[in-house]
């Protein structure tokens, strides 16, 4: 069964500076925010721009698009030419951050760009669709617009991409059409709906992308004091473990139950009940207690977990986001790259690009950096 669900946004506007007036695309963004609130008030959204020293975008999605606009106009003076590439993958890796820590949402990005902006490189084009391909199943759309455009070959790398996600790509050749595109990109992606655990039709992780949100996870931190357990409400000396990002306290036992409620598709990678951050227990001990070779702490009659949306809105009241800029994770030579050749003399043998997920925050970025762009660990 297909649904739809709310949606969190990131519009990235690639556009190059001076080609046409900011005021007619924040028109359209507008439209676009406005649409979609007017259909789902839980809907969030955010930007990334290119600045001189690399992309900035919101560190938090927020439900307001007033701010968004706001936010858009007060950079608006520095904006540089966009890195397609690095746009891309600094957007995805923001949306894995956020996955990790909320449940039941859409990701989308919108890219909005014209032929001014620095093309894909060849040999990043597998790095992304290789990238793609671990969090389209979050679900995560892409949809490109693509602005007075003739460069066929960027065309077919940025449609290729789009339509991994079974998204789409719009080419107008007018700024006239800007605001109908996006008002038609509004309307909400169709999902499939995951069927309970334990059923054929359950939301599953395809094989080759288990150990990458595994990765993703937290594990709780081991409680040795005296406390009550915030999904049985009971006491007991069974073992106890802490949620490390808020702190909850639960049975061991309790969250091995709760990882079947809660599953992302890993039947031992779940969600806290309290925080929605990802969490992950020992896989045969949590088959062990879901199947009852290890007896289940008595789970209350009426349990009931946290209201996600009203979660993000009391978060957001109590901290609005806030424009940051992070280094470009695919940084484009500006010496083109040295063609093979069949004298020996003339061969450049370039080092192979790499994913890495920093060993510290768990933040994904490329062997370009040699330290986390998020956390600064030094990586190599």
């Amino acid at each position: 069964m297909e649904v739809r669900k709310s949606e969190d946004s990131l519009i990235f506007c690639g556009i190059t500076p001076g080609t046409i007036k900011m005021n007619r695309i924040y028109d359209a963004f507008s439209v676009f925010m406005k649409d979609k609130k007017e259909v789902d008030g839980s809907d969030r959204f955010n930007f990334i721009i290119f600045q001189n020293h690399g992309p900035s975008y919101l560190d938090h999605f927020t439900f307001d698009p007033k701010y968004i606009i706001k936010s858009l106009k007060s950079s608006e003076k520095r904006i540089v030419k966009a890195n397609i590439a690095g746009g891309i993958f600094v957007a995805i890796t923001f949306i894995i951050d956020v996955f990790k820590k909320i449940s039941d949402k859409v990701f989308r990005l919108i890219i909005l760009t014209d032929d001014g902006a620095y093309k894909i490189p060849y040999q990043y084009i597998t790095i992304l669709e290789d990238l793609i391909d671990k969090v389209k199943d979050m679900p995560f759309f892409i949809d490109v617009i693509r602005l007075n455009s003739f460069d066929l070959q960027e065309k077919g790398n940025l449609r290729k991409l789009a339509q991994q996600t079974k998204g789409k790509l719009h080419d107008i050749n007018d700024i006239k059409e800007l605001n109908s595109v996006f008002s038609s990109l509004s309307k909400k992606k169709l999902v499939q709906v995951p069927g309970y655990y334990g059923k054929k039709n359950a939301k599953t992780i395809p094989e080759r992308n288990i150990p990458f949100y595994a990765n993703l996870a937290d594990d709780p931190t081991e409680y040795k004091g005296k406390g009550t357990c915030a999904i049985c409400f009971q006491g007991g000396n069974n073992e106890m473990i802490k949620c490390p990002s808020c702190d909850i306290i639960i049975h061991k036992r309790c969250g091995a139950q709760w990882a079947k409620m809660s599953s992302i598709g890993i039947s031992y990678v779940f969600r806290c009940h309290n925080c929605f951050n990802l969490l992950k227990l020992e896989q045969q001990f949590v088959f062990d207690v879901q199947t009852g070779r290890i007896p289940a702490e008595k789970r209350p009659e009426k349990f009931t977990h946290r209201d996600m949306i009203n979660y993000l809105r009391e978060l957001e009241e109590k901290r609005k986001p806030k424009i940051i800029q992070v280094n470009d994770p695919m940084v484009i030579e500006e010496e083109p790259i040295e063609e093979k050749s069949n004298k020996k003399n003339k061969k450049k043998i370039k080092k192979k690009i790499k994913m890495i997920i920093c060993p510290n925050c768990s933040h994904l970025t490329t062997s370009i950096n040699k330290e986390c762009p998020k956390c600064f660990y030094y990586l190599q």
